[in-house]
Order: C-alpha cells, then sequence, then structure tokens
C-alpha cells in the first residue's frame, strides 16, 4: 500500500492551505458541531467571539482531518463528528470558551466538543473547565488588589506613624507658647 497522501483537488488543497495557515497562527482552538443552528445565530457567535480575539470557521471534515493529521493531532480527529465548526483564536481563552459555552447552553446544545491549546489536546470537559474560570482581566485585577492590600497597609501605618509625629510636636509647640 502506498503511504503518500491521497491526491486532491487544487481548490481543495488551496482550502487546506488556508485553514492551515489559521491553525498555526491561533494560540487555541475548539471544535464546536452547529448543526441546527441557523446563520443568523452562527453570525451571533461570530459576533460574541470577536470581543475574545477569536473567530468561527465552518470547515469541512476531511480538512479539518487533514490539518490536524499535519500537525500529529491524533486526539482531536476522535472528536470530528456531523457539521463541525472551528472557533480560533489568539486572545483570552477563558473568554473564547465562555462564549461558546454560553451561546451553545443558550440554545441546550453541549458547547465545544474538544479543542488544543498549543500542543495540549483539551477535552471537552477541559473546555469548559476554562470556561467556568475567570476572565484573564478579573484575574490581573486579583492579583492587582493582592499585591496593592500590603502596599495600602504600609502606606496606612507610615500616615499613622506621621500623624503621631505631628501631634507630638504641636503639643511641644502649644507647651512653649
Amino acid at each position: 500500500m502506498n503511504d503518500e497522501k491521497k491526491k486532491i483537488r487544487p481548490e481543495k488543497e488551496a482550502i487546506e492551505g488556508t485553514v492551515r495557515d489559521e491553525v498555526s497562527e491561533a494560540s487555541f482552538i475548539f471544535l464546536v458541531n452547529y448543526s441546527g443552528l441557523s446563520v443568523d445565530e452562527l453570525k451571533e457567535l461570530r459576533d460574541q467571539l470577536g470581543g475574545c480575539n477569536a473567530r468561527f470557521r465552518v470547515v469541512q471534515n476531511w480538512c479539518i482531518t487533514r490539518v490536524a493529521d499535519g500537525f500529529g493531532w491524533s486526539e482531536i480527529q476522535a472528536v470530528i463528528d456531523g457539521p463541525t465548526g472551528v472557533v480560533l483564536g489568539n486572545g483570552d481563552i477563558t473568554g473564547a470558551a465562555k462564549a461558546v459555552d454560553k451561546f451553545m447552553s443558550d440554545r441546550e446544545r453541549d458547547g465545544a466538543l474538544g479543542g488544543m491549546m498549543g500542543d495540549r489536546y483539551l477535552a471537552a470537559t477541559d473546555v469548559l473547565a476554562l470556561a467556568k474560570m475567570p476572565t484573564k482581566q478579573v484575574l490581573q485585577a486579583s492579583l492587582v488588589g493582592t499585591l496593592a492590600a500590603p502596599m495600602t497597609g504600609v502606606v496606612g501605618v507610615l500616615n499613622q506613624k506621621l500623624a503621631s509625629l505631628l501631634y507630638v510636636l504641636k503639643a511641644i509647640q502649644d507647651k512653649k507658647s
């Protein structure tokens, strides 16, 4: 049996090349079954993902299978079933996971089927766990608050010591007058 890839039409090679480029530039991807969703609903999903620096793309199964095979992502090939769309992004992965999860749960559908973050496979449960995490901005604000709390305490102590010194100096001045 010949191990070479099956010859495909030039148009399909171009589509595969475009998808491969988009996937290679993305820091994460999720696979989503979009069966039963209308064009307007998919536009709404695309709009929600735009705020997370992510996008939704409908990709034929043969294409995403070949791209996944090219990257050595055997795990992702197992979840490709039915009409599959790809969420690609470089922004906040938790924001994109939240957007997909909320969008799909509002329509009483399963969320992401799985995905990849760099070279790490994400099962559907991993994507759901990402959706439950706080967003990047919330985590950053929490970190800043945690770092600022001790500094606020130091400033308060220094202000009290300065105020005490001023009271002593004021008492000395009053005593001398």
